[in-house]
């Protein structure tokens, strides 16, 4: 009975290695990272069975939208991580995509603690460093990159990029 779980596990992060081996482009539509990152959250659910509660919404204008592959894998990894609720155990955490006139804003919520107020405006880690490196890199000045300890406790992160069509 252990072997269904492993095998869906195994099975998803083969079809993820595919996709990170297959993607060579820079900039890739929201519509394939997100489903990237649905193939991570299925491994993730395996790791952490019923404690953890993902959800993943966007508006479907925002899907055709330009992004840098792999740049919401590190922030949901993140999430997770330090995104697990000290009350209950359980981890929380949440992706949206929208639009707005001509902008991309992507949020990745967590129910964690939040960044340490001494470090706030930082990204920490590696991970969240090489990304906020990369989107200088892309996009310069016309980006934002935010993270953001919430009154109700957790961490929220928000890319704000222009919206460019695949």
């Amino acid at each position: 009975e252990a072997v269904e779980p492993a095998l869906k596990m195994l099975l998803a992060l083969s079809d993820l290695l595919r996709d990170v081996l297959r993607e060579r482009a820079q900039l890739i539509p929201l519509r394939d990272e997100i489903r990237m990152v649905e193939r991570y959250l299925e491994i993730e659910r395996a790791r952490f069975g019923d404690r953890l509660q993902a959800e993943v919404t966007f508006e479907p204008r925002a899907l055709d939208a330009q992004v840098p592959s792999l740049i919401l894998q590190p922030l949901l990894e993140n999430a997770m991580r330090h995104g697990v609720s000290a009350a209950d155990g359980r981890c929380r955490v949440a992706l949206t995509a929208r639009t707005r006139d001509d902008r991309l804003l992507i949020e990745v919520r967590d129910a964690g603690r939040g960044m340490d107020p001494v470090r706030t405006g930082a990204a920490p880690g590696v991970g969240l460093r090489n990304t906020a490196e990369r989107l200088k890199y892309l996009y310069g000045a016309a980006h934002g990159l935010e993270f953001r300890t919430l009154d109700a406790g957790g961490l929220l992160v928000t890319i704000d990029l222009p919206y460019t069509r695949s």
